[in-house]
């Protein structure tokens, strides 16, 4: 049977920016093999140079040069969106002796992928981490590892993930552990936690509607790990908040709720 890439199979990714790769619902996710059953967006107007590369190769290519470079995929997790043109993947990795990278107790290494057949943007790799006792996803940066929008048929495939993965080892090597330490050293006082929660409706990194929910999860953390009142139980309130978002929003709320915990708890 053809696996479902209706419209809203990653609920809401229909024509927006910015797929979320931290939490894939398992009503939404798709095996590999499922994704090799997806067709390829039609070429429409488009150059007769370009080339759509189907969900399922570029998985493939994803998981193989991964343990090949000596980042160990441990899960996946898979989805699509717009009517199957869009792909969304997270990779939770284990670096082998290969590689050596500082990767925070209690947490995962994660690799997300976006990538489009129908021009809304090129491959990307984000590069992040999760807390284990939640899923709570991180978010340190995105970057496109040499594939454009426009695909073309010169397009090697293996070699541009290649790239990219060699990119996201060296990214990911030291920053995590740097990050979540610099935030768990940023001590919240009463004042600056309600400063800050104001901040999140002002500049919309959350509606106001959600400003509440973000409040209850700090006061009240679902998760002993995040009882201590610093920046990195803050940061993980707006990211437990965030999960209740379709996978083209999440992304959007993390790295807003970063930047936003970064700059108010260091003033």
């Amino acid at each position: 049977m053809l696996p479902s890439h209706r419209t809203g199979g990653v609920p809401g990714t229909e024509n927006e920016e910015g797929p979320k790769m931290l939490f894939i619902p398992r009503s939404a996710a798709l095996s590999r093999e499922q994704l090799h059953k997806v067709p390829v967006t039609p070429r429409g107007d488009r150059s007769d140079r370009w080339m759509g590369i189907k969900h399922g190769d570029l998985a493939d290519a994803v998981v193989e040069r991964a343990n090949a470079l000596g980042l160990k995929v441990n899960n996946e997790s898979w989805a699509t969106g717009n009517d199957g043109a869009q792909l969304f993947g997270k990779l939770r990795l284990s670096p082998t002796e290969k590689l050596e990278m500082d990767i925070p107790k209690g947490m995962n290494l994660v690799l997300g992928i976006r990538h489009s057949n129908d021009g809304s943007y090129a491959l990307n790799f984000l590069v992040g981490g999760e807390v284990l006792v939640c899923a709570n996803g991180m978010i340190l940066e995105v970057f496109a590892p040499g594939m454009s929008r426009r695909h073309t048929t010169g397009v090697v495939l293996k070699a541009t993930i290649e790239q990219g993965l060699a990119k996201f080892a060296e990214a990911a090597k030291t920053a995590l552990a740097k990050e979540v330490s610099a935030l768990q050293k940023r001590e919240l006082t009463v004042p600056r936690a309600d400063r800050l929660l104001v901040e999140a409706g002002v500049r919309g990194v959350v509606p106001w509607s959600m400003v509440g929910k973000v409040e209850a999860l700090w006061r009240t953390p679902p998760h002993p790990e995040f009882k201590d009142r610093n920046a990195w139980s803050m940061f993980n309130a707006f990211t437990e908040a965030a999960k209740e978002y379709p996978p083209y929003r999440q992304i959007e709320v993390i790295r807003a709720a970063r930047e936003l915990v970064l700059d108010v708890s260091k003033n």
